[in-house]
């Protein structure tokens, strides 16, 4: 074989090997952990918001993010202290695709009914918007409708909770950044 030849299978073995490192890397849990304040925000108009309330958001988890897996998802704590439901429980999120945009928060908790026993629960918080660091976050807010048997149907509000926000100028920052803003006749919608 001529000594060229050998270079290049050299080289195209290296990059194989390379290839596979990363590609297998991509497939190990990364942690998710942090604190962040947070502002809930009832949307209004085109630009236009007033502040509800100041949250102190906790989470703490793992996400699964493979470079060739077909959706992210992230298990674990995403603990909101002005909603009980979310507290101690754990948090599903399944998002839409690889790119981390968007995805359905579902959380799982124990419920005690009327005869005192413990029952299994799930609620939903709304529909997070987020990058692949969970730096910037916006969820849009869903109000549920349960039922006792633990089915029930949800639907989008005006409600829009981001982070990390403290004042209406980081607030505004993150709902561009997330691409969230106001469609006449339809409401807060995904712009991007």
């Amino acid at each position: 074989m001529a000594k060229w030849m050998k270079v290049a299978l050299a080289c195209l073995c290296l990059v194989a090997v390379i290839f596979g490192v990363v590609a297998c890397q991509s497939y190990l849990p990364r942690r998710v952990q942090g604190e962040v304040w947070g502002l809930e925000l009832l949307i209004t108009g085109d630009g236009e918001f007033e502040i509800l309330q100041t949250l102190d958001i906790r989470i703490d988890g793992w996400l699964y993010n493979g470079m060739f897996a077909r959706n992210a998802r992230f298990e674990g704590l995403f603990e909101i202290c002005e909603y009980p439901f979310t507290e101690d429980s754990q948090a599903n999120i399944f998002f839409l695709g690889n790119g981390l945009t968007g995805g359905w928060m579902r959380y799982s908790y124990m419920d005690v009914d009327i005869i005192n026993r413990p029952t299994l629960r799930f609620g939903t918080l709304g529909t997070l918007h987020t990058n692949r660091r969970f730096s910037s976050i916006a969820i849009q807010v869903s109000e549920s409708e349960r039922r006792n048997d633990g089915t029930g149907s949800s639907w989008p509000t005006n409600r829009v909770i981001v982070a990390p926000a403290s004042c209406s100028e980081t607030a505004r920052a993150v709902l561009e950044a997330n691409g969230i803003g106001w469609l006449d006749g339809v409401g807060v919608v995904r712009l991007q």
